[in-house]
């Protein structure tokens, strides 16, 4: 049987489905990335409110001191964690167009260079390399 009698399966991905599912990862990213950026920011304004709580402790409830004292912790912690997920360099990056294109750009190259190593472990035709640089 040659390839052009093989049937096709019914699953394929065309190539606008791989690219929606990229879109898609990408704006979960940058979701993800804005919000653990909020919570880094906010850990200033929970520390005000501590003081807050601390020099007037009569106007705020044992409930809402622990609350508070939750946001204060590990602001440095935070933000080494983001730069373990962080997959891109954001330092240019301005908005989330940017941030889009920038991680596309990356997982693209990412999966080339992943590509070509599995090719060379896989122990394929060198030929096909030249699809892959």
């Amino acid at each position: 049987m040659t390839l052009s009698n093989q049937k096709e399966p019914n699953n394929i991905y065309e190539a606008e489905d791989v690219d929606a599912v990229l879109e898609m990862n990408a704006e979960l990213d940058y979701i993800q990335n804005q919000q653990i950026n909020l919570s880094i920011d906010s850990v200033d304004y929970f520390k005000d409110l501590e003081q807050v709580i601390k020099d007037k402790p009569e106007l705020f409830t044992d409930e809402v001191r622990r609350y508070v004292s939750e946001f204060t912790k590990d602001k440095e912690k935070m933000i080494s964690e983001l730069n373990e997920v962080t997959q891109i360099d954001t330092t240019n990056i301005s908005n989330r167009d940017e941030y889009i294109a920038a991680y596309i750009e990356e997982h693209i190259e990412r999966q080339r260079k992943s590509n070509i190593e599995t090719i060379k472990e896989l122990r394929y035709p060198t030929g096909l390399l030249q699809y892959f640089n």
